[in-house]
């Protein structure tokens, strides 16, 4: 595990005619891509953080924008629109190299509204980040082994390695196969995730773009709980994982490392279902009458499933960007 891996970042900056000119590069940390799964895949990768104008634009205008964004050369190297993130709001756009398109839309299945959204992921700023030649990912329906709305499961082992502080909630941001993931996790123990065959458990919701898991998927030999069968899909491969701190969620009580299933009696009935399901256990000692309710109500998973809008339902209340051509 190395920290502090700085990828660095051209400026560039996209005029209303479609010319491409290249800024001063800055030096702070906002201007650099540190600790970044990006980074890590692909080492060798060239990456330009791209700006244009978020003020009116007439149709011609737009037109020669665009063209200028979907590819340009700049030193010698042709770069490329790949994706953005939250940054796509203020006109900022990622663009790399031609040699590594490809390999990098095939992450995001050739698919650049999702290339537009999660791009983030890859490039999100982290405080370490663990490389492993070998990893077990389960990845579960929503609710299923105690997950909930991206939140999964990593086991102490592995939690011990990113050697950051206990007693905190922390993001991460996951690359394994061609799919990506970010969330939270929980802690759970060795004994449990050899138990599961995992070192990590997912929630679907925490894959970007969300995988679907059908009956293929479905693991009826590996284990089961409450005696019905557990529809996931195993990745064996190596991975990339990278963790950082949530500013000012420091913990009372130790959420991570939490060995009992039982949550404290004093729960106001008020808390949310996200704050009682932090609260829960082992996904294998779900035993409590508030979790298992929480966790196995058919009229609460209905609920929570049409509550959670999807990039597949067109009443979805999720912001829809227009992107210009990718891939």
């Amino acid at each position: 595990m190395k920290k502090n891996q700085i990828l660095p970042v051209i400026n560039v900056e996209i005029d209303e005619e479609g010319h491409v000119v290249k800024r001063m590069p800055k030096i702070d940390r906002e201007g650099q891509l540190i600790n970044t799964l990006l980074h890590r895949l692909y080492p060798e990768v060239k990456v330009a953080r791209v700006s244009i104008p978020t003020f009116s634009l007439d149709e011609v205008e737009t037109e020669k924008v665009k063209d200028a964004l979907s590819s340009f050369t700049l030193d010698g190297i042709e770069y490329r629109l790949i994706g953005a993130g939250s940054s796509a709001k203020d006109g900022t756009f990622y663009a790399v190299d031609a040699r590594h398109e490809k390999q990098i839309a095939k992450r995001f299945a050739n698919w650049p509204q999702a290339a537009i959204t999660y791009f983030g992921i890859l490039v999100s700023d982290c405080k370490t980040l663990l490389t492993e030649d070998y990893a077990r990912v389960l990845v579960v329906e929503d609710l299923e082994l105690g997950t909930n709305d991206c939140r999964g499961w990593i086991s102490q082992s592995l939690f011990t390695k990113l050697g950051l502080p206990e007693k905190r909630l922390y993001q991460f941001r996951l690359a394994i196969a061609d799919i990506q993931a970010k969330g939270c996790f929980k802690v759970m123990s060795d004994e449990v995730a050899a138990a599961a065959g995992a070192d990590i458990i997912l929630p679907k919701s925490a894959t970007k773009p969300k995988i679907e898991l059908g009956l293929i998927d479905s693991i009826c030999t590996s284990f089961r709980l409450w005696h019905f069968p557990i529809h996931a899909r195993v990745f064996q491969a190596p991975w990339c994982l990278a963790s950082g701190t949530i500013p000012g969620r420091a913990c009372s009580t130790n959420r991570a490392t939490r060995s009992s299933s039982t949550p404290r009696r004093s729960l106001s009935k008020r808390r949310s279902f996200r704050q009682r399901a932090m609260m829960c256990g082992e996904p294998f000692r779900l035993r409590s009458r508030a979790i298992t309710r929480c966790c196995s109500n058919p009229s609460e998973r209905a609920r929570r499933s049409r509550a959670r809008p999807t990039m597949n339902n067109p009443s979805s209340p999720r912001l829809r960007l227009r992107s210009p051509k990718l891939f």
